[in-house]
């Protein structure tokens, strides 16, 4: 499971995302849909730890990204992260 708990991102005084939260339950399947920089691509690197979040706390299975390792950590969100090809109407 992924928890987003109050994720806010900044950028340049800028909130890219503000206070987001919800949960991903194992097994679920969900997509991303919003305008060009609506934060999408900042969700998913927020979800990678390839950057921090500016508050709030993404638990995946009851951890925090900081206590799992990082070769752990990218196996985890590759198994939450399934792309299908396909026509997106």
């Amino acid at each position: 499971m992924i928890t987003l708990d109050n994720i806010t991102y900044i950028r340049k005084n800028h909130d890219i995302l503000k206070n987001v939260s919800c949960v991903i339950n194992n097994s679920e399947i969900v997509g991303l849909i919003g305008p060009p920089g609506g934060g999408k691509s900042i969700l998913l690197q927020l979800l990678s730890a390839a950057i921090a979040p500016s508050s709030g706390t993404i638990l995946i299975d009851s951890f925090t990204q900081k206590q799992i390792k990082k070769n752990k950590r990218k196996a985890l969100i590759t198994s939450y992260i399934h792309t299908k090809p396909g026509n997106i109407n």
